[in-house]
């Protein structure tokens, strides 16, 4: 068996990092490899709480630090160009760390606004499909009584029925469904579905019953049974996609900046950098936002709240382009008037596509 590394051995007049193995010298206490102190392996109750204290404050030291200095637009993109990148959390890190806490503000503070967010779901889904059934098995009995009754007087039985029926549909349309073949018909139609059947049937033999044989049919009409009776979850759903979706936006927005200052001597990365930057802070005054709209005494001052942060978005986009890329007011002004026009356009385009993946995926 191979003795220890860090053990000096006969012969041996040097000593060896326990954790990466990287020749140490006679003197000093830290590896110039990995950076770690070099130790025996045992450790004492002073160092155990020394080092927690140690690592504990450097990190509320870092985050401090970060947060100061993205109230200031451009200072952190600014500072991380010119090389101060261990003082602040690292670009993406802090753009997924306030994208989750802004989705997570959004479903826990704004939850009514998530349950009715982009699609108008059919609360009555469930009890209209039972209610069909009932009606169902009411005419069955209605129909056996007659039979075992012939000359009974029937006409409160038929009242019943016809007041029980009323304004109630056999059948509904869900779902889109494409009429390639049928040109003088109706292009787009709808799955004509009968209540009973979806009550009654399982999604595959409804898929039979009903002849929907094409891949897309079948994911259509199952995707919106279940948005039916499942849909109140949907926004969270939708919700939590976004995260993703707004980190693959950022790669297309470091794109436009690339076009726009193609002139300067910027790397796509550094462009891509400042976008982490700015959107980190979009998304730290959206929870700052959401705060005060849970704040009682806030109430009726809350349009007002709202106003002043997007305008308050659009003053730091503005600012933090001009002292990044260093170009008088007017050019960035122009540049960043076209720069919201499409990001806006790509955002509702990248927001429609999200929506669509996630009511076929849900």
């Amino acid at each position: 068996m191979a003795s220890k590394p860090n053990k000096k051995q006969p012969g041996q007049d040097f000593r060896t990092c326990p954790n990466c193995y990287y020749p140490l010298p006679r003197f000093g206490q830290y590896c110039s490899h990995c950076g770690q102190k070099y130790t025996d392996g045992k450790i004492t109750i002073k160092e155990l709480i020394g080092d927690f204290i140690s690592n504990t404050l450097n990190l509320d030291t870092k985050i401090w630090r970060t947060l100061l200095a993205l109230f200031v637009p451009g200072k952190l993109t600014i500072a991380f160009f010119k090389g101060h990148q261990q003082r602040f959390i690292r670009p993406l890190r802090l753009f997924f760390t306030f994208a989750l806490m802004a989705i997570a503000a959004i479903s826990f503070l704004e939850s009514a606004f998530t349950e009715d967010l982009f699609l108008d779901i059919d609360d009555n889904f469930s009890s209209d499909i039972h209610y069909r059934q009932f009606l169902e098995k009411l005419d069955s009995n209605t129909l056996l009584l007659k039979t075992q009754f012939p000359s009974d007087d029937h006409s409160p039985l038929d009242s019943l029925e016809v007041l029980m029926n009323k304004n109630q549909k056999d059948s509904l349309d869900i779902g889109v469904h494409i009429n390639w073949d049928e040109p003088d018909g109706d292009f787009i139609t709808g799955f004509k579905v009968d209540k009973k059947d979806i009550g009654e049937l399982s999604i595959d033999s409804l898929f039979n019953y009903y002849e929907v044989e094409t891949f897309w049919d079948r994911l259509i009409l199952r995707q919106s049974i279940r948005l039916q009776e499942q849909g109140e979850k949907l926004g969270n759903y939708i919700l939590n996609q976004t995260v993703w979706m707004m980190l693959l936006m950022m790669p297309i927005l470091a794109l436009f900046l690339k076009l726009f200052y193609v002139r300067r001597s910027f790397y796509y990365v550094e462009h891509l950098i400042f976008s982490f930057h700015t959107h980190a802070f979009l998304f730290l005054l959206l929870v700052i936002i959401m705060l005060l709209d849970n704040v009682s005494a806030l109430v009726n001052q809350m349009d007002a709240i709202w106003v002043f942060g997007l305008l308050s978005m659009q003053v730091y986009f503005f600012i933090a382009l001009r002292r990044v890329y260093k170009q008088s007011r007017f050019k960035t002004f122009l540049k960043f008037s076209l720069l919201n026009m499409l990001y806006l356009a790509t955002f509702f385009i990248a927001l429609l596509i999200t929506i669509l993946l996630a009511a076929l995926l849900y």
